[in-house]
Protein backbone atom coordinates (compact mmCIF):
# COMPACT_ATOMS: atom_id res chain seq x y z
CA UNK A 1 0.00 0.00 0.00
CA UNK A 2 1.70 3.20 -1.15
CA UNK A 3 2.00 6.07 1.29
CA UNK A 4 0.15 9.20 0.52
CA UNK A 5 2.18 12.40 0.79
CA UNK A 6 2.17 13.82 4.34
CA UNK A 7 0.08 10.93 5.62
CA UNK A 8 2.37 9.92 8.46
CA UNK A 9 3.88 13.29 9.16
CA UNK A 10 2.88 15.16 12.24
CA UNK A 11 1.81 18.77 11.90
CA UNK A 12 4.45 21.40 12.57
CA UNK A 13 4.80 22.31 16.23
CA UNK A 14 2.65 25.22 17.33
CA UNK A 15 3.95 28.08 19.35
CA UNK A 16 2.82 27.87 22.93
CA UNK A 17 0.49 30.70 23.87
CA UNK A 18 -0.07 29.56 27.43
CA UNK A 19 2.09 32.33 28.87
CA UNK A 20 0.32 35.03 26.88
CA UNK A 21 -3.10 33.78 27.87
CA UNK A 22 -2.09 33.54 31.51
CA UNK A 23 -0.79 37.12 31.38
CA UNK A 24 -4.00 38.30 29.71
CA UNK A 25 -6.11 36.57 32.31
CA UNK A 26 -4.06 37.92 35.20
CA UNK A 27 -4.14 41.51 33.90
CA UNK A 28 -7.90 41.36 33.31
CA UNK A 29 -8.59 39.71 36.68
CA UNK A 30 -6.39 42.21 38.52
CA UNK A 31 -8.20 45.01 36.70
CA UNK A 32 -11.60 43.70 37.76
CA UNK A 33 -10.54 43.41 41.41
CA UNK A 34 -8.85 46.82 41.42
CA UNK A 35 -11.79 48.48 39.63
CA UNK A 36 -14.15 47.24 42.32
CA UNK A 37 -11.64 48.27 45.00
CA UNK A 38 -11.66 51.87 43.72
CA UNK A 39 -15.34 52.04 44.67
CA UNK A 40 -15.21 49.83 47.75
CA UNK A 41 -12.45 51.95 49.31
CA UNK A 42 -13.98 55.28 48.32
CA UNK A 43 -16.02 55.88 51.51
CA UNK A 44 -13.06 55.27 53.80
CA UNK A 45 -10.41 57.03 51.70
CA UNK A 46 -12.34 59.94 50.23
CA UNK A 47 -15.40 60.27 52.45
CA UNK A 48 -17.90 59.87 49.60
CA UNK A 49 -19.92 56.83 48.55
CA UNK A 50 -19.48 57.33 44.82
CA UNK A 51 -15.82 57.52 43.86
CA UNK A 52 -16.28 60.08 41.07
CA UNK A 53 -17.81 62.56 43.53
CA UNK A 54 -14.24 63.18 44.75
CA UNK A 55 -12.25 63.78 41.51
CA UNK A 56 -8.73 63.80 43.03
CA UNK A 57 -9.37 60.41 44.65
CA UNK A 58 -11.05 58.95 41.56
CA UNK A 59 -8.40 60.05 39.07
CA UNK A 60 -5.50 59.01 41.29
CA UNK A 61 -7.01 55.64 42.16
CA UNK A 62 -7.79 54.84 38.50
CA UNK A 63 -4.22 55.66 37.49
CA UNK A 64 -2.78 53.51 40.29
CA UNK A 65 -5.22 50.67 39.56
CA UNK A 66 -4.18 50.68 35.89
CA UNK A 67 -0.51 50.69 36.82
CA UNK A 68 -0.87 47.82 39.29
CA UNK A 69 -3.04 45.69 37.01
CA UNK A 70 -0.62 46.05 34.09
CA UNK A 71 2.32 44.95 36.26
CA UNK A 72 0.89 41.42 35.97
CA UNK A 73 1.65 41.43 32.24
CA UNK A 74 3.02 44.68 30.79
CA UNK A 75 2.62 43.56 27.17
CA UNK A 76 -1.13 43.14 27.75
CA UNK A 77 -1.51 46.57 29.39
CA UNK A 78 -4.51 47.37 27.20
CA UNK A 79 -6.59 44.83 29.16
CA UNK A 80 -6.15 46.68 32.46
CA UNK A 81 -8.62 49.52 31.76
CA UNK A 82 -11.16 47.04 30.37
CA UNK A 83 -10.94 44.97 33.55
CA UNK A 84 -11.10 48.09 35.70
CA UNK A 85 -14.25 49.24 33.90
CA UNK A 86 -15.85 45.81 34.38
CA UNK A 87 -14.91 45.85 38.06
CA UNK A 88 -16.39 49.31 38.56
CA UNK A 89 -19.57 48.34 36.76
CA UNK A 90 -19.97 45.12 38.74
CA UNK A 91 -19.46 46.97 42.01
CA UNK A 92 -21.99 49.65 41.03
CA UNK A 93 -24.60 47.09 39.97
CA UNK A 94 -24.14 44.91 43.05
CA UNK A 95 -23.63 47.44 45.83
CA UNK A 96 -24.82 50.91 44.83
CA UNK A 97 -28.41 52.08 44.54
CA UNK A 98 -29.58 52.63 40.98
CA UNK A 99 -31.11 55.83 39.75
CA UNK A 100 -32.11 57.79 36.67
CA UNK A 101 -28.51 58.84 35.95
CA UNK A 102 -27.10 55.31 36.09
CA UNK A 103 -26.49 55.02 32.34
CA UNK A 104 -24.76 58.41 32.22
CA UNK A 105 -22.52 57.16 35.01
CA UNK A 106 -21.59 54.09 32.98
CA UNK A 107 -20.63 56.27 30.01
CA UNK A 108 -18.59 58.50 32.32
CA UNK A 109 -16.92 55.41 33.78
CA UNK A 110 -15.99 54.24 30.30
CA UNK A 111 -14.58 57.65 29.39
CA UNK A 112 -12.57 57.80 32.61
CA UNK A 113 -10.91 54.53 31.64
CA UNK A 114 -8.47 56.72 29.70
CA UNK A 115 -6.88 57.54 33.07
CA UNK A 116 -6.52 53.82 33.84
CA UNK A 117 -5.02 53.29 30.38
CA UNK A 118 -2.41 55.98 31.09
CA UNK A 119 -1.47 54.21 34.32
CA UNK A 120 -1.41 50.83 32.59
CA UNK A 121 0.96 52.12 29.92
CA UNK A 122 3.65 52.91 32.52
CA UNK A 123 4.81 49.29 33.09
CA UNK A 124 4.76 48.68 29.34
CA UNK A 125 6.95 51.72 28.64
CA UNK A 126 9.34 50.84 31.46
CA UNK A 127 9.62 47.29 30.13
CA UNK A 128 10.37 48.57 26.63
CA UNK A 129 13.02 50.97 27.90
CA UNK A 130 14.79 48.45 30.14
CA UNK A 131 14.66 45.45 27.83
CA UNK A 132 17.62 45.25 25.43
CA UNK A 133 16.78 45.13 21.76
CA UNK A 134 17.24 41.78 20.05
CA UNK A 135 18.89 43.23 16.97
CA UNK A 136 21.50 45.12 19.02
CA UNK A 137 23.73 42.04 19.37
Amino acid sequence: MPLQPFENQSPPPRKSTGGVRAAQLSVAAAGIVLGAAVWALSPSLSGVTEAWDHPPYYITSLFIAGLLAACCGPRQFWLAPLGIYVGQTLYAVLFLPGGPLWMIGMVFGAASSIVALAGAAVPFVIRRLLRPRRDAA
